[in-house]
């Protein structure tokens, strides 16, 4: 698995155990499980297991510029 977009959260992921299950948080979010009686993990579309590590994508670039500092200018100076 191609890791190169993603960032390793493994040490901020925390597990709650319920009902036979490990629930696995990141920032408050839940974002997977684990199923203990079937020894099998599941995780939410952005996230990725690779060997004992978790991982999340990365979000696009964002951009912070500003095109104009008027909206709706049509005077030519904003």
């Amino acid at each position: 698995m191609s890791i190169a977009n993603y960032r390793n959260i493994t040490s901020e992921i925390i597990g709650k155990l319920d009902r036979g299950k490990l629930l696995l948080y990141y920032h408050n979010q839940l974002i997977g499980l684990v199923e203990l009686d079937h020894h099998s993990i599941s995780l939410n579309e952005r996230y990725k297991l690779n060997g004992t590590q978790i991982y999340i994508k990365n979000q696009g670039e964002v951009n912070n510029t500003v095109d104009n500092y008027a909206n709706n200018c049509d005077l030519g100076w904003c």
